[in-house]
């Protein structure tokens, strides 16, 4: 038995003593795998184009949505006369407590060099007027942002109404901003994108008068709403 453990040991420190090391491990070749088709379902095999929109209609369509920068309009002229207006049920109404509130007689307009003065009368009803709706139960300051606009209408040119300055534009200066009127009726062309509708009165080939209305419900050539046809 002794001989044996000593066999055994001697056998262990043999081996120690030459500093052999366990042969490496064979590097493994890579195995190619083919790759495996996955056959989608019919609904998500195919993802859908993305609808390509013209520039000139994308440019049509932001300014159905935004004719008119209120904030700006209100900053370049100072001040306004201003009341509640009377509801309209074709009116957009928020999901939110609020009035509707108008805007007339901007000062700029009321004070102007006397020889140059404009009747108040005839700026309340040929001047720029403006409607919004006006969020909470409080008007606040005129520079308040707390309201959106709902409608606006004019018979004057003013350039702080921006690209919304169409009185005096031809017919041909209407078709390059908004494309051709899918509505005529009279000497109305009408637009409408969305929930919003605006109409220009025509005159001698030029815009006389226009008004825009942000609708409760979208306009169709069979249901034109009597607030965006009268002035």
């Amino acid at each position: 038995m002794k001989t044996l453990v000593y066999s055994l040991l001697a056998l262990v420190l043999f081996a120690c003593s030459t500093g052999e090391t366990p042969e490496a491990t064979p590097a493994v070749d890579t195995i190619a795998v083919d790759t495996i088709a996955v056959a989608l379902p019919a609904d998500t095999a195919t993802l859908p184009e993305p609808i390509a929109v013209d520039s000139a209609t994308l440019a049509f369509q932001q300014f159905m949505e935004n004719p008119l920068n209120l904030v700006d309009y209100k900053n370049a002229k100072m001040g306004s006369n201003s009341s509640v207006a009377q509801n309209n049920a074709h009116y957009f109404r928020p999901d939110s407590v609020g009035f509707y509130y108008r805007y007339m007689l901007f000062t700029p307009y009321q004070r102007p060099k006397v020889s140059q003065r404009i009747d108040e009368g005839d700026l309340f009803h040929n001047g720029v007027n403006i409607i919004t709706y006006m969020y909470g139960k409080v008007v606040g300051r005129f520079h308040d942002h707390n309201e959106m606009l709902i409608s606006f209408r004019s018979r004057y040119n003013d350039s702080d109404l921006g690209q919304a300055d169409l009185v005096g534009k031809s017919r041909e200066d209407i078709i390059d901003l908004l494309g051709e009127p899918p509505i005529e009726e009279g000497t109305l062309l009408i637009y409408h994108y969305n929930n919003n509708a605006l109409a220009l009165s025509m005159e001698d080939g030029n815009v006389v008068q226009f008004k825009y209305v942000k609708l409760n419900q979208p306009l169709t050539p069979d249901n034109i709403p009597e607030v965006v046809t009268t002035y």
